[in-house]
């Protein structure tokens, strides 16, 4: 079977922009790069642990925080092993420490996950067997649009087939006792969401407070779900782009960097809001795959706060993100600020629809850009007073509706198709 380099990154169209494409499959050792790329200490460290000489490696796509390389080996007794290497960037964040630990749980509890093989005690190097298959869902999804809607090797039933058996994979895992994982602290404390609401106002102080993200921490803390009885490993940021697939099936399910103790209802609305850049298939049907594997109901009311509670903590993250890319950006640089700028204003207006959709505003009457008796919002102040004020969504929600589609329409020239994308309702 070919094994394919799978990358990962924030959801389409950033993609291009964000990462390298996506690899094709792994050339032959005579026909690959030198290792030139690959610090001789961490080449040595692989070969002590496998076993074999390094032969071949190539860069891989490896997101935003990490590199990542495709590796070939010359074991003599087992054949030539095909490994992947993540690496952290310059700000040594600790996920790959992190994912290392979840990994290693995961794999002991049969899980469907790469097989983890070793952590570079300098470097935080992350070593595992690479998966068979592709991470590229999107590309299962144009051959099937090509190909027509007859059932077939890459048609709609693949499609269909992979994605519902995510999600049954993901309700093994989320069933899997937190204490059988044995990972004590980490996974965090057991106040997840208070340390989220801490991230969030240490971006504002940086960022600067605004109305929106004012309202909206106000929103999340007023409006938390009464915490659950079956708190489970949350990946985070589940959806196309963090797992692997062959023809039939999820080979593999990666990328647990910011894995973490919660509600499994947050990974659903994950999922779903990946769903609109990042297509998997119908929703409803996919969470009730996903109910019946897991065997219990879903509680759609968290899933709709853990989108509003994801879309307005990745706002501030993106913006957090431009920040610290600073100004006058040209060229390549230039380009990812411009799309990481409709990234946000995308996931702003997304916010504000959840949000209309859980007070019963119709955010239909406001895309326009213009509140009634107030012109356009984005020129407006709002009071103050309104901003905290979560019990008058009648009043607060109808400007930032309108701001925020403002803002979208603005920027009509650079959002393309995301410009006609609007987040729909949760199914009932």
């Amino acid at each position: 079977m070919v094994n394919f380099v799978y990358s990962r990154g924030i959801s389409d169209p950033l993609q291009s922009a964000l990462s390298p494409r996506p690899q094709a499959a792994l050339k032959e050792a005579s026909h690959m790069p030198t290792l030139t790329q690959l610090p001789r200490e961490v080449q040595d460290w692989i070969e002590g642990v496998i076993g074999a000489h390094v032969t071949a490696c190539e860069r891989a796509s490896g997101g935003l925080s990490r590199v990542a390389f495709a590796i070939e080996t010359d074991a003599a007794t087992e054949g030539r092993r095909h490994l992947f290497l993540m690496m952290e960037g310059a700000d040594r964040s600790g996920g790959n420490a992190h994912d290392a630990r979840v990994l290693a749980a995961l794999n002991r509890l049969g899980a469907c996950v790469p097989v983890f093989l070793g952590l570079h005690a300098a470097t935080n190097a992350l070593l595992m067997e690479r998966l068979a298959g592709s991470g590229d869902f999107s590309q299962l999804q144009k051959a099937r649009d090509s190909s027509g809607p007859a059932p077939g090797k890459t048609g709609t039933m693949a499609v269909e087939t992979i994605a519902q058996d995510l999600m049954r994979k993901m309700a093994y895992i989320h069933g899997l006792p937190l204490a059988a994982l044995d990972l004590g602290s980490a996974l965090a404390s057991e106040h997840y969401l208070d340390e989220q609401f801490a991230l969030i106002r240490d971006m504002q102080a940086t960022l600067g407070k605004d109305e929106f993200s004012d309202y909206g921490l106000s929103w999340l803390e007023s409006m938390r779900p009464a915490e659950r009885g079956d708190r489970c490993l949350v990946h985070g940021d589940i959806g196309p782009g963090n797992f692997v697939f062959d023809d039939q099936q999820v080979t593999g399910i990666v990328d647990w960097e910011i894995a973490h103790a919660g509600d499994p209802m947050e990974d659903l609305a994950a999922l779903s809001i990946r769903n609109l850049s990042k297509p998997i298939g119908a929703i409803p049907l996919l969470f009730t795959v996903y109910s019946q594997a897991a065997g219990k109901a879903l509680d759609v009311r968290a899933i709709e706060y853990f989108r509003i509670f994801i879309l307005i903590r990745n706002s501030l993250l993106v913006r957090m993100k431009l920040r610290s890319a600073g100004t006058g950006r040209t060229g390549a640089d230039g380009n990812v600020a411009r799309q990481l700028e409709v990234y946000e204003a995308f996931l702003s207006r997304c916010a504000t629809e959840c949000l209309a959709h859980w007070h019963g505003v119709d955010a239909a009457r406001y895309q326009g850009g213009e509140v009634s008796g107030v012109g356009h919002a984005e020129e407006q102040p709002m009071p103050s007073a309104l901003s905290f004020n979560v019990n008058q969504p009648e009043k607060c929600l109808p400007y930032f509706i309108s701001r925020a589609q403002s803002l979208c329409l603005r920027r009509s020239d650079l959002m393309g198709p995301l410009l006609n994308v609007h987040m729909p309702p949760l199914p009932h």
